[in-house]
Protein backbone atom coordinates (compact mmCIF):
# COMPACT_ATOMS: atom_id res chain seq x y z
CA UNK A 1 0.00 0.00 0.00
CA UNK A 2 1.44 3.43 -0.87
CA UNK A 3 1.66 5.74 1.99
CA UNK A 4 1.29 9.25 1.94
CA UNK A 5 4.04 12.00 3.50
CA UNK A 6 2.71 13.82 5.90
CA UNK A 7 1.73 16.93 5.66
CA UNK A 8 4.72 19.77 4.52
CA UNK A 9 7.31 16.96 3.52
CA UNK A 10 8.61 16.77 -0.05
CA UNK A 11 6.10 14.79 -2.33
CA UNK A 12 8.21 12.24 -4.11
CA UNK A 13 8.98 12.36 -7.65
CA UNK A 14 6.66 11.00 -10.34
CA UNK A 15 6.79 6.62 -10.72
CA UNK A 16 8.03 7.76 -14.49
CA UNK A 17 11.39 9.57 -13.16
CA UNK A 18 12.17 6.97 -10.38
CA UNK A 19 11.70 3.57 -13.39
CA UNK A 20 14.03 5.84 -16.38
CA UNK A 21 17.03 5.45 -13.03
CA UNK A 22 17.24 1.94 -13.34
CA UNK A 23 18.89 1.86 -16.50
CA UNK A 24 22.40 3.42 -17.72
CA UNK A 25 22.32 7.07 -18.75
CA UNK A 26 24.57 7.88 -21.57
CA UNK A 27 26.17 10.86 -21.93
CA UNK A 28 25.39 12.71 -25.63
CA UNK A 29 28.45 12.06 -27.02
CA UNK A 30 28.35 8.52 -25.91
CA UNK A 31 24.90 8.07 -27.65
CA UNK A 32 25.86 9.69 -30.95
CA UNK A 33 28.92 7.47 -31.16
CA UNK A 34 26.95 4.07 -30.68
CA UNK A 35 24.24 5.41 -33.55
CA UNK A 36 26.33 5.96 -36.01
CA UNK A 37 28.86 3.36 -35.42
CA UNK A 38 25.59 1.39 -35.30
CA UNK A 39 24.40 2.81 -38.90
CA UNK A 40 27.63 2.70 -40.24
CA UNK A 41 27.90 -1.24 -39.85
CA UNK A 42 24.13 -1.92 -41.27
CA UNK A 43 25.44 0.27 -44.29
CA UNK A 44 28.51 -2.40 -44.43
CA UNK A 45 26.20 -5.34 -44.21
CA UNK A 46 24.20 -3.80 -46.84
CA UNK A 47 26.16 -2.25 -49.59
CA UNK A 48 27.54 -5.41 -50.92
CA UNK A 49 23.98 -7.00 -51.86
CA UNK A 50 22.93 -3.89 -53.20
CA UNK A 51 26.08 -4.06 -55.50
CA UNK A 52 24.94 -7.85 -56.28
CA UNK A 53 21.22 -6.63 -57.11
CA UNK A 54 22.82 -3.54 -59.01
CA UNK A 55 25.35 -5.76 -61.64
CA UNK A 56 22.93 -7.56 -64.19
CA UNK A 57 25.10 -10.86 -64.77
CA UNK A 58 24.43 -12.68 -61.49
CA UNK A 59 27.50 -14.67 -62.66
CA UNK A 60 29.91 -11.82 -63.10
CA UNK A 61 28.50 -9.94 -60.05
CA UNK A 62 29.47 -12.62 -57.82
CA UNK A 63 32.86 -13.02 -59.28
CA UNK A 64 33.79 -9.25 -58.97
CA UNK A 65 32.74 -10.08 -55.53
CA UNK A 66 35.16 -11.97 -54.92
CA UNK A 67 37.93 -10.80 -56.79
CA UNK A 68 37.39 -7.12 -54.54
CA UNK A 69 39.17 -8.23 -51.11
CA UNK A 70 37.73 -4.78 -49.80
CA UNK A 71 34.37 -5.14 -50.83
CA UNK A 72 34.23 -8.66 -49.83
CA UNK A 73 35.07 -7.64 -46.18
CA UNK A 74 32.80 -5.04 -45.93
CA UNK A 75 29.90 -7.27 -44.50
CA UNK A 76 32.44 -8.66 -42.01
CA UNK A 77 33.60 -5.66 -40.30
CA UNK A 78 29.83 -4.07 -40.53
CA UNK A 79 29.71 -7.11 -38.35
CA UNK A 80 32.13 -7.36 -35.85
CA UNK A 81 31.36 -3.67 -35.48
CA UNK A 82 27.64 -4.96 -34.28
CA UNK A 83 29.42 -7.26 -31.65
CA UNK A 84 31.41 -4.74 -30.04
CA UNK A 85 28.97 -2.03 -29.81
CA UNK A 86 26.53 -5.41 -28.51
CA UNK A 87 29.75 -5.51 -25.80
CA UNK A 88 29.39 -2.34 -24.46
CA UNK A 89 26.10 -2.35 -24.46
CA UNK A 90 26.00 -5.26 -22.33
CA UNK A 91 28.60 -3.66 -20.07
CA UNK A 92 27.56 -0.43 -19.76
CA UNK A 93 23.62 -0.98 -19.20
CA UNK A 94 22.82 -5.04 -18.78
CA UNK A 95 19.75 -4.53 -17.42
CA UNK A 96 18.74 -2.33 -20.32
CA UNK A 97 20.18 -3.90 -22.82
CA UNK A 98 18.37 -7.35 -21.73
CA UNK A 99 14.74 -5.83 -21.34
CA UNK A 100 15.27 -3.43 -24.56
CA UNK A 101 15.15 -0.61 -22.24
CA UNK A 102 11.72 -1.59 -20.38
CA UNK A 103 9.84 -3.55 -23.78
CA UNK A 104 10.16 -6.57 -22.28
CA UNK A 105 10.28 -8.34 -18.73
CA UNK A 106 13.49 -9.39 -16.96
CA UNK A 107 11.82 -12.51 -15.47
CA UNK A 108 8.87 -14.59 -16.53
CA UNK A 109 6.37 -17.96 -14.79
CA UNK A 110 7.13 -20.96 -16.59
CA UNK A 111 5.76 -23.77 -14.93
CA UNK A 112 5.25 -21.95 -11.50
CA UNK A 113 8.90 -20.89 -11.19
CA UNK A 114 10.55 -17.92 -12.14
CA UNK A 115 12.70 -17.79 -14.65
CA UNK A 116 15.48 -15.44 -15.96
CA UNK A 117 14.92 -14.37 -19.92
CA UNK A 118 18.48 -12.75 -19.76
CA UNK A 119 20.66 -15.83 -21.58
CA UNK A 120 17.68 -15.83 -24.68
CA UNK A 121 18.25 -12.12 -25.29
CA UNK A 122 21.85 -12.48 -25.15
CA UNK A 123 21.90 -15.21 -27.82
CA UNK A 124 19.25 -12.79 -29.90
CA UNK A 125 21.72 -10.50 -29.20
CA UNK A 126 24.97 -12.52 -30.40
CA UNK A 127 22.95 -14.31 -33.33
CA UNK A 128 20.92 -11.26 -34.80
CA UNK A 129 22.47 -8.02 -33.70
CA UNK A 130 21.61 -5.93 -36.73
CA UNK A 131 18.16 -6.69 -35.07
CA UNK A 132 18.40 -6.37 -31.62
CA UNK A 133 21.06 -3.50 -31.53
CA UNK A 134 19.10 -0.85 -33.72
CA UNK A 135 16.00 -1.82 -31.46
CA UNK A 136 17.68 -1.02 -28.25
CA UNK A 137 19.26 2.34 -29.59
CA UNK A 138 15.98 3.87 -30.78
CA UNK A 139 14.53 3.30 -27.20
CA UNK A 140 17.73 4.52 -25.69
CA UNK A 141 17.53 7.52 -27.77
CA UNK A 142 13.88 8.05 -27.11
CA UNK A 143 14.62 7.82 -23.25
CA UNK A 144 17.54 10.08 -23.34
CA UNK A 145 15.09 12.72 -25.07
CA UNK A 146 12.78 12.30 -22.47
CA UNK A 147 15.22 12.94 -19.49
CA UNK A 148 16.46 15.93 -20.94
CA UNK A 149 12.75 17.41 -21.01
CA UNK A 150 12.16 15.86 -17.56
CA UNK A 151 15.60 17.76 -16.47
CA UNK A 152 13.76 21.76 -15.50
CA UNK A 153 11.18 19.54 -14.00
CA UNK A 154 13.31 17.90 -11.88
CA UNK A 155 15.28 20.79 -10.98
CA UNK A 156 11.94 22.42 -9.93
CA UNK A 157 10.94 19.68 -7.65
CA UNK A 158 14.19 19.41 -5.83
CA UNK A 159 14.23 23.47 -5.12
CA UNK A 160 10.22 23.07 -3.89
CA UNK A 161 11.47 20.05 -1.96
CA UNK A 162 14.45 22.35 -0.28
CA UNK A 163 11.86 25.13 0.19
CA UNK A 164 9.50 22.60 2.16
CA UNK A 165 11.95 20.98 4.55
CA UNK A 166 13.50 24.93 5.39
CA UNK A 167 9.53 25.98 5.86
CA UNK A 168 9.68 28.75 3.26
CA UNK A 169 6.12 29.93 2.08
CA UNK A 170 5.31 31.21 -1.10
CA UNK A 171 4.86 35.23 -0.85
CA UNK A 172 1.30 36.46 -1.53
CA UNK A 173 0.13 39.66 -2.80
CA UNK A 174 -3.19 41.00 -3.07
CA UNK A 175 -6.48 39.32 -2.40
CA UNK A 176 -9.00 37.05 -4.55
CA UNK A 177 -12.10 39.43 -5.88
CA UNK A 178 -14.19 36.49 -5.55
CA UNK A 179 -13.03 34.58 -2.21
CA UNK A 180 -11.28 37.59 -0.47
CA UNK A 181 -7.88 35.23 0.48
CA UNK A 182 -4.53 36.09 -0.51
CA UNK A 183 -3.07 35.39 -3.39
CA UNK A 184 0.33 33.84 -4.37
CA UNK A 185 2.68 36.40 -6.55
CA UNK A 186 2.53 35.17 -10.06
CA UNK A 187 -0.49 32.98 -9.79
CA UNK A 188 -3.07 32.71 -12.71
CA UNK A 189 -5.52 31.54 -10.62
CA UNK A 190 -6.93 31.89 -7.39
CA UNK A 191 -5.52 28.98 -5.14
CA UNK A 192 -8.42 28.59 -3.11
CA UNK A 193 -11.46 29.55 -5.45
CA UNK A 194 -10.08 28.52 -9.03
CA UNK A 195 -11.10 32.40 -10.09
CA UNK A 196 -8.78 33.85 -12.63
CA UNK A 197 -6.67 36.15 -10.79
CA UNK A 198 -7.13 38.89 -14.27
CA UNK A 199 -10.63 39.71 -15.04
CA UNK A 200 -11.03 38.70 -18.51
CA UNK A 201 -13.94 40.95 -20.44
CA UNK A 202 -16.75 38.63 -22.25
CA UNK A 203 -17.60 38.35 -25.86
CA UNK A 204 -21.06 38.51 -27.77
CA UNK A 205 -22.09 35.43 -29.18
CA UNK A 206 -24.43 37.38 -31.55
CA UNK A 207 -22.16 40.19 -32.41
CA UNK A 208 -18.48 39.98 -31.02
CA UNK A 209 -18.94 43.05 -29.23
CA UNK A 210 -16.72 42.69 -25.94
CA UNK A 211 -18.56 44.05 -22.69
CA UNK A 212 -17.63 44.10 -19.25
CA UNK A 213 -17.08 41.03 -17.39
CA UNK A 214 -20.09 40.61 -14.94
CA UNK A 215 -22.60 42.03 -18.00
CA UNK A 216 -25.43 39.73 -18.15
CA UNK A 217 -26.78 41.38 -21.57
CA UNK A 218 -25.25 42.58 -24.69
CA UNK A 219 -25.04 46.61 -24.65
CA UNK A 220 -25.60 46.36 -28.36
CA UNK A 221 -27.78 43.14 -29.42
CA UNK A 222 -29.48 42.87 -25.84
CA UNK A 223 -28.45 38.95 -26.46
CA UNK A 224 -28.46 37.37 -22.86
CA UNK A 225 -24.91 36.63 -21.94
CA UNK A 226 -23.29 33.59 -20.63
CA UNK A 227 -23.83 33.42 -16.68
CA UNK A 228 -20.74 33.01 -14.66
CA UNK A 229 -20.59 31.79 -11.02
CA UNK A 230 -19.46 34.46 -9.98
CA UNK A 231 -22.57 35.97 -11.52
CA UNK A 232 -25.07 34.89 -8.88
CA UNK A 233 -25.38 37.16 -5.58
CA UNK A 234 -22.93 35.41 -3.05
CA UNK A 235 -24.29 36.07 0.18
CA UNK A 236 -22.23 37.05 2.98
CA UNK A 237 -24.61 36.24 5.09
CA UNK A 238 -25.95 32.65 4.93
CA UNK A 239 -29.47 32.13 4.53
CA UNK A 240 -31.71 30.57 7.47
CA UNK A 241 -34.47 28.31 5.56
CA UNK A 242 -37.13 26.97 7.82
CA UNK A 243 -36.31 23.81 9.80
CA UNK A 244 -36.68 20.46 7.77
CA UNK A 245 -36.70 22.37 4.46
CA UNK A 246 -33.66 20.37 2.91
CA UNK A 247 -31.41 22.41 -0.10
CA UNK A 248 -31.27 21.75 -2.35
CA UNK A 249 -35.02 20.40 -2.81
CA UNK A 250 -36.18 18.67 -5.88
CA UNK A 251 -39.97 19.12 -7.05
CA UNK A 252 -40.98 16.14 -9.71
CA UNK A 253 -43.92 15.35 -9.06
CA UNK A 254 -47.89 16.47 -10.11
CA UNK A 255 -48.57 16.78 -6.46
CA UNK A 256 -46.15 18.96 -5.96
CA UNK A 257 -46.75 22.30 -7.95
CA UNK A 258 -48.12 24.40 -5.54
CA UNK A 259 -45.47 23.87 -3.04
CA UNK A 260 -42.77 24.19 -6.12
CA UNK A 261 -44.66 27.75 -6.62
CA UNK A 262 -44.49 28.86 -2.95
CA UNK A 263 -40.46 28.23 -3.42
CA UNK A 264 -40.04 30.22 -6.32
CA UNK A 265 -41.95 33.49 -4.98
CA UNK A 266 -40.10 32.70 -1.45
CA UNK A 267 -36.96 32.86 -3.38
CA UNK A 268 -37.41 35.14 -6.37
CA UNK A 269 -33.98 37.39 -5.55
CA UNK A 270 -31.44 34.71 -4.66
CA UNK A 271 -33.07 31.46 -5.89
CA UNK A 272 -31.54 28.78 -8.92
CA UNK A 273 -33.26 26.58 -10.42
CA UNK A 274 -32.06 23.67 -12.62
CA UNK A 275 -34.13 22.12 -15.07
CA UNK A 276 -33.46 18.75 -15.53
CA UNK A 277 -33.33 17.61 -19.57
CA UNK A 278 -31.96 13.75 -19.49
CA UNK A 279 -28.10 14.74 -18.50
CA UNK A 280 -27.87 18.34 -18.94
CA UNK A 281 -28.71 20.14 -16.24
CA UNK A 282 -29.33 23.96 -16.84
CA UNK A 283 -29.59 26.14 -14.29
CA UNK A 284 -32.22 29.18 -13.89
CA UNK A 285 -32.63 32.77 -11.61
CA UNK A 286 -35.65 32.13 -9.99
CA UNK A 287 -36.89 35.67 -11.80
CA UNK A 288 -36.14 34.12 -15.25
CA UNK A 289 -38.67 34.39 -17.62
CA UNK A 290 -38.26 30.26 -18.70
CA UNK A 291 -39.25 29.59 -14.87
CA UNK A 292 -41.93 32.54 -14.39
CA UNK A 293 -43.35 32.23 -17.83
CA UNK A 294 -44.96 28.70 -16.86
CA UNK A 295 -45.94 29.67 -14.00
CA UNK A 296 -48.03 32.84 -14.64
CA UNK A 297 -49.77 30.70 -17.63
CA UNK A 298 -50.84 27.51 -15.45
CA UNK A 299 -48.97 25.40 -17.74
CA UNK A 300 -47.88 22.05 -16.27
CA UNK A 301 -44.66 22.71 -14.41
CA UNK A 302 -43.13 19.05 -13.70
CA UNK A 303 -42.97 18.19 -17.20
CA UNK A 304 -39.34 18.43 -16.58
CA UNK A 305 -38.03 17.81 -12.87
CA UNK A 306 -36.56 20.92 -10.95
CA UNK A 307 -33.79 21.19 -8.70
CA UNK A 308 -33.89 24.23 -6.35
CA UNK A 309 -31.31 25.84 -4.13
CA UNK A 310 -30.02 28.91 -3.00
CA UNK A 311 -26.16 28.39 -3.86
CA UNK A 312 -24.36 27.25 -6.97
CA UNK A 313 -22.09 24.90 -5.63
CA UNK A 314 -24.54 22.76 -3.93
CA UNK A 315 -26.51 22.39 -7.13
CA UNK A 316 -22.67 21.44 -9.02
CA UNK A 317 -22.55 18.64 -5.95
CA UNK A 318 -26.20 17.31 -6.57
CA UNK A 319 -24.52 17.11 -10.40
CA UNK A 320 -22.19 15.30 -9.83
CA UNK A 321 -23.52 12.43 -7.12
CA UNK A 322 -26.32 11.91 -10.18
CA UNK A 323 -23.64 12.04 -12.85
CA UNK A 324 -25.30 14.99 -14.21
CA UNK A 325 -23.65 18.39 -16.00
CA UNK A 326 -24.42 21.49 -15.03
CA UNK A 327 -25.04 24.40 -17.79
CA UNK A 328 -24.90 27.93 -16.99
CA UNK A 329 -25.51 29.33 -20.11
CA UNK A 330 -29.16 30.80 -19.62
CA UNK A 331 -30.39 32.37 -23.31
CA UNK A 332 -33.41 33.63 -22.50
CA UNK A 333 -34.25 37.05 -23.33
CA UNK A 334 -37.31 39.09 -21.52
Amino acid sequence: MNQQPPYGHPQPYPQNLAKSEQYHSYSRSMLTLLNIGCIASLAMLIVPYILIAAINDTTSGHSFLVQSDWLGSLGGIGVIVLLVEVVCVMIFDWRGAVTLRGMVKAQVIHKGKLVSTSPSYVLLYLFFPEIMLPIYLVRTTRDHHQARQRRPLELQHQIAALEAQLGILPPTEGTCRACQKPLQVGAEFCQYCGEPVVERPKICPSCATTVLPDANWCPKCRTRLAIREMDFPVQKVPILEPAGEPDPITFNRRNQEDEYRSWVAKHKNNGLIVVKDGSKWRVHHAYCPHITGPINKGQNLMTYPKICSTTLSKLRSDAERLNGKILVNCSCQQ
